[in-house]
């Protein structure tokens, strides 16, 4: 299990900012089920605030972003038991 902080959601939706490449390796390894992801639970907040004022997107293509994001099923921090030991 990894906790990851929104600037490294972040550059799934934006893979073109500066090094990218280890949080897409991380990515693919969440997608064939190969690691399991837990977010912050403010995460998505904050991607949503950086997509909105520090790159040119569109609020469509935010929104696209966050249903993506959200549809990922992530665990997140505020769960009533995380096992932190495994």
């Amino acid at each position: 299990m990894i906790v990851v902080d929104a600037s490294v959601i972040f550059k799934w939706v934006k893979p073109d900012e500066e090094e990218s490449e280890p949080a897409l390796f991380l990515f693919e390894k969440f997608k064939r089920g190969e690691e399991q992801i837990v977010v912050p639970k403010f995460a998505f907040i904050e991607i949503a605030n950086a997509l909105a004022t520090k790159s040119d997107t569109t609020s469509r293509t935010i929104t696209k972003s966050l249903e993506f994001l959200y549809s990922l099923q992530f665990g997140t921090s505020t769960e009533e038991k995380v096992d932190l030991i495994e």
